[in-house]
């Protein structure tokens, strides 16, 4: 399904991207990969449509300042860590945050192309 910029409502746009499968009471490791974004921010929310049209249903793609997103990253960052300045890609072994997660990123979208 694809929505335009023009077409759709841009506060609500990341709401497309959050998957419908129920992912309440799962363990965290049965999630990941796990891309988390800015959900409040236009710019990231196209940057993790992109990444969702590339990568399919293989990353679990979740906002910010959604439920499941704070939930998540309840389970991964101390408390007094903000998390919430970049996007972060969190695989079984490594989260990796902003520019750094790109490449790692594009290496899991690429090896689950081929």
């Amino acid at each position: 399904m694809i929505f335009s910029a023009c077409g759709a409502n841009k506060k609500l746009f990341h709401k497309i991207l959050i998957q419908s499968k129920p992912i309440k009471d799962m363990n965290i490791k049965d999630l990941l990969p796990i891309l988390i974004y800015d959900d409040s921010c236009y710019h990231c929310s196209k940057f993790a449509s992109i990444a969702k049209s590339l990568a399919g249903k293989n990353i679990l793609i979740v906002g910010h300042y959604t439920e499941i997103g704070k939930e998540i990253k309840s389970e991964i960052f101390p408390k007094d860590h903000d998390s919430t300045r970049m996007f972060w890609f969190v695989t079984d072994k490594t989260a990796y945050g902003g520019r750094a997660g790109i490449l790692p990123l594009v290496f899991f979208i690429l090896k689950q192309k081929i």
